[in-house]
């Protein structure tokens, strides 16, 4: 499976996300991942920490560190910081990041 492009799912109707793993920051998000964090643009997103001990930070983290770039894996992410109650359904694939640092795109 071939991971989709950032172009591709920035129109998605899914909220997308290219997290950072190793600051566990987003870097990234299209309309429907900025609004699931409750933010009105990428900026918000850009300066929200987020705490390594949420559950969806912790799973990504730990992801990022096994999963190898091809592969996707799909988990059950828990967000309760952003108001949610119950974990997402999502798929995480490793996407180079800007500094080409290994990212993982979540969608």
């Amino acid at each position: 499976m071939t991971a989709p492009t950032l172009d591709k799912l920035r129109d998605d109707p899914e909220a997308a996300w290219l997290w950072d793993p190793a600051r566990a920051r987003l870097v990234w998000a299209n309309p429907s991942g900025i609004r699931f964090f409750g933010g009105e643009t990428l900026f918000y997103l850009l300066d929200q920490p987020f705490a390594p001990e949420e559950p969806g930070v912790a799973r990504i983290v730990a992801t990022a560190r096994t999963l190898s770039r091809g592969h996707v894996d799909e988990a059950l992410l828990h967000f309760p910081s952003a108001g949610v109650t119950s974990p997402i359904a999502c798929q995480l694939t490793v996407h180079a990041l800007p500094d080409g640092r290994a990212g993982l795109l979540v969608v």
